[in-house]
């Protein structure tokens, strides 16, 4: 599992935030460009399989403030739309970058930079292995 902030601003070269249109004056978030990728989904050659994971967390990233966690199937969904970021159309459309390289690369480095979640599993899995290794005596 992995857990995103939808709400990092997305900003210029110079570091100041870019609007979110001529007309909408608020910034643009990581939400509304991933929600852009989610929504071209289908011209950016998703896989079949992929289809019903990306409507849902479409819908779900949609109703979300914050931070909101994701499933590695989800993540990985995701992150494969914003490594890509392209649309695979027509030879007139083929290739073409949904977003400038200014948006596009921070918001790579924002899913990349997802914080992992533990489940309880995990974390019973990573004490015994301290307990193996005497990491958790205490003195």
């Amino acid at each position: 599992m992995k857990i995103l902030d939808l709400s990092q601003k997305i900003v210029n070269f110079e570091g100041e935030s870019i609007p979110r249109s001529s007309t909408n004056k608020d910034d643009t978030l990581l939400k509304h460009v991933l929600l852009t990728y989610i929504r071209s989904a289908n011209s950016m050659g998703i896989k079949e399989h992929e289809r019903t994971i990306i409507f849902e967390l479409g819908s779900r990233i949609s109703n979300t403030k914050g931070k909101i966690e994701l499933s590695q199937g989800e993540y990985d969904s995701l992150k494969r739309l914003a490594d890509d970021g392209k649309t695979e159309g027509s030879t007139q459309q083929k290739g073409q970058y949904i977003f400038s390289i200014e948006i596009s690369e921070q918001v790579k480095k924002m899913i990349n930079a997802a914080e992992d979640v533990l489940d309880g599993k995990d974390e019973t899995e990573k004490e015994k292995v301290k307990d193996q290794k005497g990491e958790n005596n205490e003195s």
